[in-house]
């Protein structure tokens, strides 16, 4: 209802909270009103590719979600036999090394 409000722990401050930032709320969140940055700067991806996370050795498996040839979101891929569908912070947000002219 309108007294609905989006917090990390119930009444306590953001910094205070369990929070680690993995992004599950984003995913969670039934009316999309929490969304990635690059979703509201750089539109709707056009179409996803299913590929593999590169930060450890886990190997959870990513939706790559595009615009062109241009990552727009990493989604966790559901049917991930390492993460089920789940990430860590880095596999959501941090994926800019992919595209990084370096």
């Amino acid at each position: 209802g309108f007294e609905s409000r989006v917090a990390a722990s119930e009444n306590q401050p953001f910094m205070e909270s369990e929070c680690v930032s993995c992004g599950a709320c984003v995913a969670a969140c039934p009316t999309a009103t929490l969304q990635e940055k690059t979703v509201v700067m750089l539109g709707q991806a056009e179409h996803s590719v299913v590929t593999t996370c590169a930060y450890c050795g886990v190997g959870c498996s990513f939706k790559a979600e595009m615009k062109g040839n241009q990552v727009v979101r990493m989604v966790p891929y559901k049917n991930g036999q390492a993460n089920e569908g789940h990430a860590c912070v880095k596999g959501r947000f941090a994926w800019g090394y992919a595209t990084h002219k370096d």
